[in-house]
């Protein structure tokens, strides 16, 4: 099952808060918080649980264009990361992240989009 790259930032935050809390890091290295906030790592979330849905929905094999439809519909749901990732620092990471994850939900749902019909080439 694909996991959430909401559901990893939220793990990593977690992980560090507990270092912190055992005095393994200190609070001025624990930079996750900042970087995925409670609020980013939510709308994130939201946005890719309704991708899945939208392409769980889809009819096998499904339509071309209704798999980029789903596609439009979460980058438009992501577009509030835009800005954030102009960050070369985790520019990288995260959209790299966010990609595997469309295309994992995508394989998993067997939502492949159907192959376009190939035209017959006829020798003279």
């Amino acid at each position: 099952m694909a996991v959430r790259p909401s559901a990893i930032w939220h793990h990593q935050v977690a992980e560090q808060a507990r270092a912190v809390a055992l005095g393994r890091l200190t609070h001025a290295n624990a930079s996750l918080a900042h970087r995925y906030p409670d609020d980013l790592i939510s709308r994130t979330d939201t946005a890719l649980a309704a991708f899945e849905a939208e392409i769980a929905g889809l009819p096998r094999p499904a339509p071309p264009v209704a798999v980029l439809t789903a596609v439009r519909h979460v980058l438009g749901a992501l577009d509030f990361l835009a800005p954030r990732l102009t960050d070369t620092t985790c520019e990288t990471v995260e959209r790299a992240q966010l990609r595997a994850y469309v295309r994992q939900v995508i394989a998993e749902h067997d939502a492949t989009p159907a192959p376009a019909p190939r035209a017959h080439l006829h020798s003279a």
